[in-house]
């Protein structure tokens, strides 16, 4: 166990006598509230304060890049190692499915001044998230996780004539989808815990279990991602002028859009032998071929 030392204001290890090494503390966090317990603070305590013996440990953020005192390294007595060779063949990227998905966005956008006329506008997708993970109801289905933004960059005059005003917003759009794909992901799963698979001894006495011995097994497989690659997107959308007044100008707009999205579900999978299959480019061009449709409609 650590505690904070403040000075050297570095945490050092305390390991004294008790529970497993385990030292009793009690003490106020920042707050001024009272608390208890094993360790340097009761667990989901993230505010600073000091412990019984007056030592002051530091506010713990709930953020993931912090730094917090590493674990304790055991004595490692001896290590074996031996090695074979096996397997071979073919790692490849899989393409699962390409997917086009469709999302309605509704928005509302403020103009930080009036407007008179709407110039130009400029719409661009951009994603933040594209997750697959396989279905357990339909095996040829993944679920897919997607959510982004749409980047609108707007001009505008406020006057019949005068300078061109420059706005820039972001619409964020969010959309869960069941997809069937053809060709099927690869994965496995880990035991990761010894509550199921857990390994007891007959004691001396054969009257019950040995607690000083036990032991298990686990395991974990480390599975390919599926990957999620962006092949098109198109943005086609309604603005609605609210609350015009007498001069025909306005601060608020509606936006209504439908959202177009295309992309690549791909899974690098290991085979003995090159699968066989469509040509190359066989899919590809029905791809091609289906963006090029979705393009000429809009024209």
């Amino acid at each position: 166990m650590y505690i904070y030392d403040p000075n050297s204001q570095s945490f050092r290890s305390n390991r004294l006598s008790g529970l497993g090494g385990c030292s009793r503390t009690n003490g106020t966090n920042a707050a001024g509230q009272p608390y208890g317990g094993y360790g340097l603070r009761q667990p989901g305590n993230l505010a600073g304060g000091t412990t019984g013996t007056g030592k002051f440990y530091p506010e713990r953020k709930n953020s993931c890049s912090k730094q917090y005192p590493e674990c304790d390294i055991a004595e490692t007595v001896s290590v074996n190692c031996n090695s074979e060779g096996f397997g071979g063949g073919f790692f490849l990227p899989v393409v699962l499915r390409d997917v086009e998905l469709q999302a309605l966005v509704e928005s509302e956008i403020t103009l930080p001044t009036a407007a008179r006329e709407i110039k130009n506008v400029r719409r661009n997708v951009y994603l933040t998230q594209c997750k697959a993970i396989p279905s357990i109801a339909t095996e040829a289905s993944v679920n897919v996780f997607v959510s982004g933004y749409i980047h609108k960059n707007i001009q505008y005059v406020e006057e019949c004539s005068g300078y061109l005003q420059d706005y820039s917003v972001e619409v964020p759009f969010s959309c869960n989808q069941t997809v069937e794909i053809e060709n099927f992901p690869t994965q496995f799963f880990s035991e990761k815990s010894t509550s199921t698979g857990e390994r007891i001894f007959v004691d001396k006495k054969g009257m019950g279990g040995d607690h000083c011995v036990s032991g298990g097994l686990t395991f974990e497989y480390y599975n390919e991602p599926i990957e999620c690659r962006l092949l098109f997107s198109a943005v086609n959308d309604i603005d609605l002028y609210k609350h015009v007044d007498k001069w025909g100008r306005f601060c608020k707009i509606v936006e209504k859009a439908e959202v177009l999205l295309i992309f690549r579900l791909i899974q690098s999978q290991q085979f003995d032998e090159l699968p066989d299959g469509e040509e190359p480019g066989a899919q590809n061009q029905a791809t091609q071929g289906r963006i090029q449709n979705k393009m000429n409609r809009g024209r």
